[in-house]
This record gives C-alpha cells, structure tokens and sequence, in this order.
C-alpha cells in the first residue's frame, strides 16, 4: 500500500490551476446577469402596411396568471418583430387586426381536441396558445413561431 504525506497533498493543493472551463453557480449566475444586462429591454414593432395592428392578453376572471400578462405581452412583441414572421408577412401581404392569447384549453399530445392556434376571418384575428397546460409558464418561443 502506498500513501502521501498530508504535506505533499497540501503542496500540490496550493500549485493546482483552477479549471476555468468549470463554472460554479455564483459564476454562471453573473454570466446570466451579464447576458441579460445586453439585451434592449424595450422592442421596436414593425411599421408598414403588413403588421399586427393590435395584441390582447388571456385574461381569466379570478385567476391570476404567472406569469404575469405583461410577460405574454412581450412574447406577442417578439413575435410580431420575428424577421422570419415578418418577411412571410411582408411576401404574402398579409396585416393582422389582432393577435390574442387564447386559453390552453386540452393537453397537448393526449387530449383529441388540442388547438395551438387559429386565424378568425382570414387574418382578422390570430389567436396563440402561449402559455403551457397547467398555466404555470411559456410554450417553447420555437414551438409558438411555427402556428
């Protein structure tokens, strides 16, 4: 059997380069912050004829929603400022009277009747289901652009 001596152990303790490839959670954490501190806080819709004239949040009577409407709010924003959204838009010309939110009503891949989304009157309307069955948060920005 071999061994080291506690003082051999504290030497090569002392000589060890931190692996900066490692990040501990106080770091990652800054970096988020960081990340985030980037980022426009305020989002600049599209102007022109091709647009979404004007957006409505779910609102359920007695229930308060988390998160909050104004996260949904912004979430319509970065949807209607979507390049990809807006060059179909502008292809097609289509305007859009109003983009609204609509209830998770059924659970997506069990229940028969599950709708993601629907145009109202040839683009009178759109309505998306942004939030997840159980109300508690977002649908995946990638699984919203596509309906």
């Amino acid at each position: 059997m071999m061994g080291v001596s506690e003082h051999e152990v504290d030497e090569v303790l002392q000589h060890a380069k931190t692996n900066l490839r490692i990040a501990g959670f106080d770091e990652e954490e800054m970096r988020l912050r960081q990340r985030m501190s980037y980022r426009p806080h305020t989002l600049k819709l599209p102007q022109g004829p091709y647009i979404f004239c004007d957006f409505r949040t779910l609102q359920l009577p007695g229930i308060e929603l988390n998160p909050p409407v104004s996260e949904a709010l912004k979430r319509m924003h970065m949807l209607a400022a979507d390049p990809g959204i807006i060059s179909v838009m502008n292809k097609h010309r289509w305007r859009v009277g109003i983009m609204t939110e609509m209830a998770p009503v059924g659970y997506v891949g069990i229940s028969p009747k599950c709708i993601l989304g629907f145009n109202k009157n040839h683009g009178q309307e759109i309505s998306l289901r942004l939030r997840t069955d159980d109300l508690k948060g977002f649908k995946k920005y990638e699984s919203i652009m596509p309906v």
